[in-house]
């Protein structure tokens, strides 16, 4: 990647580094792979998570693998990467809340927006 940028304000959580950045990293992987020219790395704090973002300005995701809310993985019709980040994310807890992860197409670059939620 050409210039790349992050963004990421001053944040902490409490999670297991080697498991949060292999997820990210295997998300960034696919945005890479998908991605056009450009894609957006940031993080910030939302109702109690701390999130990290990916968005990239490629097709998007198949629109089996979007959702509006948390990604249930119940119905067996995505990627395995998608399915392991999301059981990485459900293993972080915080009192009643579990971390989860978002995909949708509506990346301010116009293609896929991933977001994993951590407590």
């Amino acid at each position: 990647m050409r210039n790349p940028k992050l963004r990421i304000a001053d944040l902490l959580c409490y999670c297991d580094f080697n498991l949060i950045c292999s997820s990210i990293n295997s998300i960034l992987n696919n945005a890479q792979r998908y991605s056009h020219k450009k894609i957006i790395l940031s993080a910030g704090q939302q109702d109690g998570y701390v999130y990290f973002k990916i968005e990239d300005d490629g097709a998007g995701f198949p629109e089996n693998f979007t959702n509006t809310g948390k990604v249930d993985f119940k119905t067996g019709n995505t990627g395995l990467g998608l399915y392991f980040v999301s059981i990485i994310a459900n293993l972080h807890c915080n009192g009643n809340k579990s971390g989860y992860i978002s995909t949708t197409n509506d990346s301010q670059l116009g293609g896929a927006s991933f977001s994993l939620f951590l407590p």
